[in-house]
């Protein structure tokens, strides 16, 4: 091989190189920036994600509260039909203690017109009639 044939072989060798060089270099130009694209990506779909979070975070609390809302007016309408019927039984209590009340009254002392003394006489008894709140003597 002469001088001028290998020079030229080195030459070829160092363009190759140059060249293989240069491809290299381009695919981590390449990958370097398809990995800056992707961690941009990651950012904006993290950011987004974030954005819709806090958007989505107001409207379940809003649908919280309105649910809280509501049960509690719910609560406060049986709270409310309970003190009423507590009310009611009380007061049908104090009713039944009244009328129990009155008939013993009634039952010591009911006056007779066929007595003396203007009191019950064992031998005429007298029947006690409750119509509509109001008691009568038969």
């Amino acid at each position: 091989m002469t001088s001028e044939a290998a020079k030229k072989k080195i030459l070829e060798v160092e363009r190759m190189a140059e060249i293989e060089k240069q491809k290299r270099q381009k695919e981590l130009e390449a990958k370097n920036i398809e990995e800056e694209a992707n961690k941009r990506i990651e950012e904006l779909v993290a950011k987004r994600v974030e954005e819709e979070l806090e958007r989505r975070r107001e409207e379940i609390e809003a649908e919280v509260m309105r649910r809280v809302e509501e049960a509690k007016k719910i609560m406060e309408a049986k709270m409310m039909e309970e003190m009423e019927r507590r009310k009611k039984e009380q007061q049908e209590e104090i009713n039944r203690r009244e009328v129990r009340i009155l008939l013993l009254l009634l039952q010591i002392r009911i006056p007779n017109a066929n007595s003396d003394s203007g009191f019950r006489s064992d031998r005429h008894p007298q029947k006690l009639i409750l119509e509509d709140d109001c008691f009568f003597l038969e």
